[in-house]
């Protein structure tokens, strides 16, 4: 498959012209800017040693995530929640473009999305699929989620992390001969720190299946990264540590890699709000022997 998606780009107002390397027999397929009101034939084309959709639409299905009939409607909802008004990808694809187009472009895209999930490789435009992925993820990992981490989760808030935290100690100092120590941890860098293998071996023990697993560490490594000021813009390199800024996936990716980052002891509360950790020690009778062992295998 080929890294980019898309080999061209004019035509549409605020919506480029796109050429999808996918389909073995040239086509057209006609896109309408439901705001312009303007008909654009797109041509799809490929070189002869391309995919063919029609091949692999019925075969393919992935780990129980099927990009069929089912997620082609799933790729349709995502295109329609882009905000008109963001900046295009490096495909220089609008998010204008996409949602006017979202009818027409679903089963090309899930077709798209199945061959990288089939393949366990990611292309270096994609950018919507994260969604998808982050969605099965989700699904999957959520009931395995450490119940203390407060970050990147429904319903839950730094609140609920500052109201739990209180109660823990609260309801120790009622009890004589006790006191609390408190520490505050916070991870620099935290998305970079990040290690590609060692993230597919703690996800592979969470009961993520293989295959997803080769495709995450597909989409950490191997990324280009460049630096642009005004109209300058630096030379790119290739970075295959740590999860990118920005990026949807990322922040459940960390509290994966991070999952097993607890508390041994009960009275010990580590609390965790993304890469901001709270160490809770609930001391009895002067023995901080089990907190003081925490903190030495959190820093270990």
């Amino acid at each position: 498959m080929s890294p980019c998606l898309f080999l061209g780009a004019q035509g549409v107002p605020r919506c480029p012209l796109v050429y999808f390397d996918v389909i073995k027999s040239s086509g057209l397929l006609l896109l309408l800017d439901s705001k312009a009101k303007r008909e654009t034939h797109v041509a799809i084309s490929l070189p002869s040693q391309a995919f063919s959709i029609s091949q692999h639409s019925q075969s393919i299905t992935c780990f129980s995530f099927s990009l069929e009939e089912k997620s082609e409607d799933d790729v349709r909802q995502i295109f329609l929640k882009q905000k008109r008004r963001k900046a295009p990808g490096p495909d220089c694809v609008t998010p204008a473009c996409l949602k006017s187009c979202a009818d027409q472009l679903a089963f090309i895209f899930s077709q798209i999305f199945n061959r990288s999930l089939e393949l366990c490789e990611v292309p270096a435009c994609f950018k919507l699929f994260e969604r998808l992925v982050l969605a099965y993820l989700k699904n999957i990992t959520g009931p395995l989620l450490d119940p203390q981490q407060f970050a990147y989760r429904a319903n839950r808030s730094v609140d609920d992390a500052v109201n739990l935290g209180l109660h823990f100690i609260l309801q120790h100092l009622d009890k004589s001969g006790t006191y609390v120590r408190l520490l505050f941890v916070d991870f620099s860098s935290a998305f970079n720190t990040i290690i590609p293998t060692l993230l597919q071996t703690k996800l592979t023990q969470l009961s993520v299946p293989s295959s997803i697993c080769q495709w995450i560490a597909s989409f950490l490594t191997d990324r280009h990264q460049l630096v642009k000021l005004g109209k300058f813009t630096s030379y790119s390199r290739t970075t295959s540590t740590g999860a990118p800024q920005g990026c949807v996936l990322s922040p459940l990716l960390f509290s994966l890699y991070t999952n097993d980052c607890t508390s041994t002891d009960p009275s010990v509360k580590l609390q965790k709000f993304a890469d901001d950790t709270t160490v809770i020690g609930l001391i009895q009778d002067g023995d901080e022997s089990a907190y003081r062992q925490e903190i030495e295998q959190l820093a270990a």
